[in-house]
């Protein structure tokens, strides 16, 4: 992965282990996009082949709060 200068919530990436592993590995590369734009993700990963895909996030549903009693 490559890393900037600082850590902040502006540039992490929450991964599960075994993805966390992969973009560690020799030749694997994770950017983070700041400000995507269309068709584009909030990561860039770069596979040792050169091929790069673009993270797709969606946001979790909004949960309704109670009506008040």
């Amino acid at each position: 992965m490559q890393s900037s200068s600082h850590t902040n919530a502006t540039n992490m990436v929450l991964l599960c282990r075994h993805h966390h592993g992969v973009i560690h590995r020799d030749g694997w590369a994770m950017t983070v996009n700041p400000g995507p734009g269309v068709g584009e993700g909030h990561a860039t990963i770069t596979t040792p082949t050169g091929a790069v895909f673009h993270t797709s996030h969606q946001r979790p549903p909004t949960q309704r709060q109670p009506a008040p009693a």
